[in-house]
């Protein structure tokens, strides 16, 4: 409304100030341009040419007098330079030579049958032809008063004018109730969103961008109540996995007050072990912390493929045997190297392992460590036969602490957030990683790393 009130503004003030004047001088700046013309015509003996193209597109009339010969004039209907008097003709060359030449005459006074003409505008000329003689060129045109066209286009931009006006108001109102209504009461929503609340699903906008917007919002309400979640379980299962080492350390430290001393040592490793296991957890915490950061310090440095998954399986080999799994090493790409940190992407097939030992309640538990060529690079992974995952919870197993079972129990071996950091560890090393798995049948965790082109000698 203000806008269109600033542009009728405007037009009105050049019609009443300026409208008039802008009309005298685009007249007089086509007065000029003819003038240029004959000048030309003239100087390249093309006169009647140039007078015969003119026709009535400009508005005006031309009179050109030769000193040896009659004169030429350009018409079209009544045209008042051809009553000039030759006293007339000679007072205008006299005040045109005085003029260096050119001469304007605004409201030039003249007779026509008897009747003045006013507004009468000339512009005079003197020029040489091809033959060096002087030549008294004349344009005029009679640029009378647009007081009456004026009035007319004021009357006019008032009509428009109103129109508009009730036109905007109609408008704006359907627009506050279409566009302006739903969208203030999506912002009014929108702002409990930090807080996890925003019933979008009651909103009914109908635009398509608004209802784009508003699912958008709904989606980041859902992300941030599954981020309240994953939040307050992972307080609740770090505080007991934190729980149950301090507690086995405390009651066997208890107990070494009361028990003979032939039961110490068993006791100290008893504590040892929790320990280790407490310190494993707080580091694995730091670290994901780090990773999610973007602060996880990585040592990259050359590996050969075989020695980094020999080295994992040398590692599980005898534990696993303890435990009645079998424990299988498959390499294709014995003579591959890779850029990496080796002990970051061991901790990765360490996590990748313990999930497979924690989640395999088969009777004949099979876990696989197999590496296998794909393009330009290798890929690492562990496969397992366990009790698998479901689609549904695919995307989700990276979260710290989601659990599939969704039933908190004490880990057979790492710190409970091994699959959120192994994630935090390949995302630095900008590797591809990612899970195939069949429920109750098998899972398997990888991660794609590029391979080098030459081997490194020595």
């Amino acid at each position: 409304m203000i806008f269109l009130i600033i542009v009728l503004t405007i037009i009105f003030i050049f019609q009443y100030f300026f409208l008039d004047d802008f009309y005298r001088s685009d007249m007089l700046k086509n007065m000029y341009s003819v003038n240029d013309r004959l000048t030309d015509g003239i100087e390249n003996n093309a006169l009647d040419d140039v007078i015969e193209n003119m026709g009535m597109s400009n508005d005006v009339c031309v009179r050109v007098i030769y000193s040896r010969r009659t004169s030429i004039t350009g018409f079209q209907g009544m045209c008042p330079l051809r009553y000039l008097s030759n006293d007339q003709i000679q007072n205008i060359y006299i005040d045109t030579a005085q003029h260096n030449d050119e001469r304007l005459f605004k409201n030039f006074q003249l007779r026509q049958d008897d009747v003045a003409i006013e507004d009468l505008y000339l512009l005079s000329s003197i020029v040489k032809d091809a033959g060096g003689n002087n030549v008294l060129v004349m344009v005029s045109s009679i640029i009378a008063p647009i007081n009456a066209t004026i009035s007319t286009l004021r009357s006019q931009l008032l009509i428009v004018a109103v129109i508009l006006v009730i036109a905007v108001l109609i408008l704006g109102v359907a627009l506050s109730k279409v566009i302006v209504k739903p969208f203030n009461l999506m912002t009014s929503e929108a702002k409990n969103l930090s807080h996890g609340k925003y019933d979008g699903e009651k909103l009914k906008l109908g635009i398509k961008e608004y209802d784009e917007l508003n699912q958008t919002l709904i989606d980041s309400r859902n992300r941030i109540n599954e981020a309240d979640v994953l939040r307050k379980e992972l307080l609740s299962n770090v505080s007991h996995d934190l729980r149950t080492p301090l507690t086995m350390i405390v009651g066997y430290g208890e107990m070494m007050k009361d028990f003979d001393e032939e039961k110490k040592n068993e006791n100290i490793d008893v504590i040892v072990d929790e320990a280790k296991r407490l310190s494993l957890l707080v580091n694995d915490l730091l670290d994901l912390s780090k990773g999610e950061l973007g602060r996880l310090e990585l040592k990259k440095e050359k590996l050969a493929v075989n020695e980094l998954l020999s080295s994992v399986y040398n590692q599980y080999s005898h534990f696993l045997e303890t435990k009645n799994i079998k424990f299988e090493l498959i390499n294709e790409a014995k003579d591959k190297y890779i850029i990496g940190d080796d002990k970051r992407l061991k901790q990765v097939l360490y996590n990748f392992i313990n999930n497979a030992i924690n989640y395999n309640d088969k009777k004949a538990p099979t876990i696989t460590l197999k590496a296998s060529l794909d393009a330009e690079k290798v890929e690492i992974g562990v496969l397992d036969n366990g009790k698998g995952i479901k689609e549904s919870d695919l995307d989700k197993i990276w979260d710290r602490y989601y659990k599939v079972d969704k039933e908190h129990k004490r880990k057979v071996v790492g710190s409970g957030i091994g699959l959120s950091l192994s994630r935090a560890i390949l995302i630095e090393h900008n590797f591809e990683y990612g899970v195939r798995s069949k429920y109750q049948e098998y899972s398997y965790f990888y991660f794609k790393a590029p391979l080098l082109k030459e081997n490194p000698k020595g």
